[in-house]
């Protein structure tokens, strides 16, 4: 998939640039056409890298994603178990203290 993708990408750049290069040998109209297809391939380019990077970084094209979301649906999501009854606890050790006599 992800080689797929890149030869995707490199062919979007590099195709445009090697017809505008085509182009001017066959009119003789060296540089002109060249430069148009480089621009036009690097325009081509960002567009699909921009689209590629939203893609990966949807929530839902992650693994666990249903789990992702904001804070307010996560702590409603939330539930502290009850035992029923409060005990206190003690927080502090106690010291233990020896007479001596």
């Amino acid at each position: 998939m992800w080689a797929s993708k890149a030869g995707n990408l490199g062919l979007q750049m590099i195709l445009p640039a090697l017809l505008g290069f085509w182009a001017d040998n066959h009119w003789g109209t060296r540089p002109l056409f060249t430069i148009i297809g480089a621009l036009l391939g690097f325009g081509l380019f960002m567009i699909k890298l921009l689209a590629l990077v939203q893609e990966l970084s949807a929530p839902e094209s992650r693994p666990g994603a249903e789990n992702w979301g904001s804070a307010k649906s996560q702590t409603s999501k939330m539930t502290i178990p009850s035992t029923g009854t409060a005990k206190p606890v003690d927080l502090e050790p106690e010291e233990k203290t020896s007479i001596s006599s």
